[in-house]
């Protein structure tokens, strides 16, 4: 079963960022005609007339922290495309209602361009500094940190007692279908689909489970039941593999993205420095500004 470090925690990100439509805006605006072409220009959504492309929800998954975008663009997506989906309804019934022609739009308007000006003008700036050797070393640390895993793609029937269990892989011997002894009588989640559990690494499942499912090669399943926390599970393994490490260019948008982020701080100070800027404390005084 898996551990309670799952892997795709990540995703969660996705619903909890509440400026991602302004961010999506701000990512397609930046988009170069390149990253338009072939499937970044299949529709994803038509919503009441309005065509949403991939692209549009790749800017989007460019705006989530990097933590999220380790879970890769096509796990995010149908997630990421609810979201863009939603906002696209919920802006089209706020125009119906003439919101933005309300004071209130017309100043928070005026603060979103802004903001969108100060992040293409700092994003400029910091990209005309990342190196090409820095982002080399960015993913050589990343391919230390990350090294090829072995997964297993494995099927398991979980059960309540030992006895239940022993009484499954009597019916496997028997040569029953695993997947349909899985839908007949497991009481885990993954029952309704034949008990299978894609493939996962040693780390996302809790140890004895994860040692027995490693211990088997394909096509062998358990002769004796496993217990978790969870009950008493028969495991089939349906195959093995060693996951390949992404390509740099791959990792290059995650790199730049996390480069970007370490130089935003330093380089948004230097810039300000260069401007004439008097500052005031709560009383009117004058003070002076950060030292250099």
């Amino acid at each position: 079963m898996p551990s309670t470090q799952s892997t795709h925690a990540s995703l969660s990100d996705v619903w909890r960022i509440g400026a991602l439509f302004l961010a999506m805006i701000a990512a397609t605006a930046l988009s170069t005609p390149a990253a338009a072409q072939g499937a970044e220009d299949t529709v994803a959504a038509i919503v009441e007339g309005e065509e949403l492309y991939v692209r549009d929800v790749r800017g989007a998954f460019r705006s989530l922290p990097p933590r999220a975008q380790q879970a890769g663009f096509e796990q995010v997506y149908p997630q990421l495309l609810e979201l863009l989906i939603q906002q696209m309804v919920l802006t089209n019934r706020g125009l119906e209602a003439g919101l933005d022609q309300t004071e209130e739009a017309k100043s928070r308007l005026e603060i979103a361009k802004k903001r969108i000006v100060y992040d293409m003008y700092l994003r400029e700036q910091v990209r005309s500094r990342v190196t090409e050797t820095q982002l080399r070393g960015a993913y050589d640390d990343w391919l230390t940190r990350n090294p090829p895993q072995e997964q297993v793609r494995a099927s398991h029937i979980l059960l309540e007692t030992e006895e239940d269990a022993r009484k499954v892989i009597a019916l496997i011997g028997q040569g029953r279908d695993f997947a349909g002894l899985a839908q007949e009588f497991s009481t885990g989640p993954s029952g309704p689909r034949g008990g299978d559990l894609g493939y996962f690494a040693r780390g996302q499942m809790v140890p004895a489970f994860a040692d027995a499912a490693f211990g088997l090669q394909p096509n062998q399943y358990t002769a004796d039941p496993i217990q978790t926390e969870f009950g008493w599970h028969v495991i089939y393994v349906v195959d093995k593999r060693t996951t390949s490490a992404r390509s740099f260019e791959e990792m290059r948008p995650l790199l730049m993205r996390q480069a970007e982020e370490g130089l935003a701080e330093p380089v948004s100070a230097e810039i300000a420095a260069t401007a004439t800027v008097e500052r005031f404390d709560l009383n009117g005084q004058p003070i002076a500004g950060p030292a250099q």
